[in-house]
């Protein structure tokens, strides 16, 4: 007698969750952006609809962003300078049945530091007049340092003279002494602090008045 054949059937297994994206790197790192890339997983489950980046500053709070299923990399602006940063990256299938958003394992956690930047200006410049004839003046550090301040430079100049601006640089400390200056005489000062940069200047008028 003839053969008998059964008919083919084709079953498709629902999506499932897919495994880890691979290989999370870093490049074109500067001191405000970055650009993450990754691999798909080894295991998609199904086709994967999209990927979710989750980005976090050490202490800071955790930010997610999207990229299409096709991307495999995100640019990043708006960061800050000189901090360490977290991230990791999850895959997502959406099961075609219900429609239902499957959230993949995420990635492991790899690390990337912004490079530094300009401090902000020095905070709360403020000077003292020491007998005979001299200024202290003084500052505290940067509220964004953006980095490692290495050093302050300090300029002046006699209010109503016509003589080049003075310089003190190089400055490690919170203070420096200007030396010789003038009774009644009103002095600009103006401290700037030093990364691998220099930030802009904060200043204050000092009038030395006789003692």
């Amino acid at each position: 007698g003839r053969d008998a054949y059964s008919k083919v059937v084709t079953v498709r297994t629902a999506e499932g969750e897919p495994g880890s994206p691979q290989s999370v790197s870093f490049y074109n790192i500067t001191s405000r952006a970055v650009t993450i890339r990754w691999l798909p997983p080894l295991q998609a489950r199904g086709e994967i609809a999209r990927y979710q980046i989750f980005i976090r500053q050490l202490q800071g709070r955790e930010m997610c962003y999207n990229a299409t299923a096709s991307a495999f990399s995100l640019s990043l602006m708006s960061l800050m300078p000189f901090k360490i940063y977290n991230v990791y990256v999850v895959a997502l299938n959406v099961r075609g049945i219900d429609g239902k958003v499957l959230y993949g394992q995420s990635s492991n956690v790899t690390v990337f530091h912004t490079s530094q930047d300009a401090p902000s200006e020095p905070q709360r410049p403020q000077f003292s007049f020491i007998p005979p004839n001299f200024l202290r003046v003084t500052w505290k550090e940067p509220v964004e340092p953006n980095g490692v301040i290495t050093h302050y430079n300090v300029r002046y100049k006699r209010l109503g003279e016509s003589g080049s601006v003075r310089e003190l640089l190089n400055i490690s400390q919170l203070f420096v002494i200007i030396y010789n200056v003038m009774y009644g005489s009103s002095y600009l000062l103006e401290i700037q602090a030093v990364t691998v940069k220099p930030g802009p200047f904060a200043n204050v008028t000092a009038l030395v008045e006789p003692f």
